[in-house]
């Protein structure tokens, strides 16, 4: 395994917020590139959502745990690491998860109104990023409520959990 030294999007989006913009531009055109990609030798999608294999079918590459964190600036490239979650499936499972990592994921606090609204608008900021240039997508919503059922289930913080409760009622 090879070591890394750079900086997160997420640490530069938070230290330059005048550069959100760029950053999220980069982050979602390097998603979308590896939406393009189809690889061998991942478990698929369907093995974790037996119940949905209509919805999670796909053949394109899923990192399954892509948001500003996972991505380091490093001189002028960008790498994506942490590819323990990494799948085959439906592109727009993968991402509805990072729309949710970035609006209700990890350490969060409901006493810091900044921060929510931060959240907010990154989260809404990638949406519709992402999805800037398709003229019609469908099922997004479907896979938003799975992936919200399916990190209840995680490790995650009791913070998180109220949200993601939230979010499906």
């Amino acid at each position: 395994m090879e070591y890394l030294k750079g900086e997160s999007l997420g640490d530069l989006m938070k230290r330059h917020p005048v550069r959100i913009l760029c950053y999220m531009t980069a982050m979602v055109t390097l998603h979308q590139h590896l939406h393009t990609l189809s690889v061998d030798g991942l478990p698929r999608l369907q093995e974790r959502y037996p119940a949905h294999t209509t919805l999670v079918a796909g053949r394109t590459l899923c990192h399954g745990d892509f948001h500003p964190y996972n991505l380091l600036l490093v001189k002028e490239d960008i790498y994506v690491i942490d590819w323990m979650d990494a799948s085959i499936g439906n592109p727009l499972m993968d991402v509805a998860r990072t729309f949710l990592l970035i609006r209700y994921g990890g350490r969060m606090s409901l006493r810091n109104p900044a921060e929510c609204v931060s959240r907010f608008i990154l989260s809404h900021l990638y949406r519709v990023c992402y999805f800037k240039r398709i003229r019609k997508v469908t099922g997004f919503e479907a896979c938003l409520r799975l992936c919200a059922a399916s990190r209840l289930k995680e490790h995650i913080t009791p913070v998180e959990s109220v949200l993601l409760q939230r979010f499906l009622k």
